[in-house]
């Protein structure tokens, strides 16, 4: 169960009618847009595959500007979502490895808590 995050002031809990209703939006939108219209489900995994192709490019693109080739590491997952998108970014990059750190869910708050 979602935590209630959600709405302009952060304290709504997750709406799963409205959020069937926006996907069903979307379709339709896209199939009026590209004669084509797309079931629910084939939304969302659009949305998933661009948020994995924009990740595996950061990755690409820092580790190509130093120099590295990624296939001859591992990833680690960290973030909040990061066991979640972790796997799907490695095979976008070619990399056989992941690591998921016990506390991956908190890393990225550890490391803010630690920068200047």
């Amino acid at each position: 169960h979602f935590p209630a995050v959600f709405g302009a002031d952060g304290d709504l809990p997750l709406d799963a009618d409205r959020v069937r209703e926006r996907f069903t939006e979307l379709a339709d939108d896209v199939g009026h847009a590209t004669g084509r219209r797309p079931d629910e489900a084939e939304v969302a995994t659009g949305f998933l595959e661009i948020a994995v192709l924009n990740m595996a490019n950061a990755v690409k693109k820092i580790s190509v500007q130093r120099g590295h080739d990624v296939t001859r590491y591992a990833l680690t997952g960290f973030g909040g979502a990061g066991g979640q998108h972790v796997c799907a970014v490695a095979d976008a990059l070619g990399i056989d490895t992941v690591l998921v750190p016990p506390l991956a869910g908190v890393l990225s708050a550890y490391g803010i808590g630690l920068a200047d």
